[in-house]
């Protein structure tokens, strides 16, 4: 568990210096590249999650 938290912690940390250093270049680069960011995130999520299964109170029980 330490590492997936510690793995996250340095992607939020990489993003974030990722989006300062483009804001100092021009705002607007920062804030293109936080929206083709989330736009690439919500593709991949529906991609991977068609194979998440799903359980309903019945089937837990």
């Amino acid at each position: 568990m330490g590492a997936l938290a510690a793995s996250r912690s340095f992607g939020i940390f990489f993003a974030n210096v990722i989006t300062g250093v483009l804001y100092v270049v021009n705002p607007f680069y920062s804030y293109a590249y936080a929206a083709i960011v989330s736009v690439v995130a919500g593709g991949i999520i529906p991609h991977t999650g068609k194979n998440f299964k799903t359980y309903t109170k019945e089937e837990k029980a």
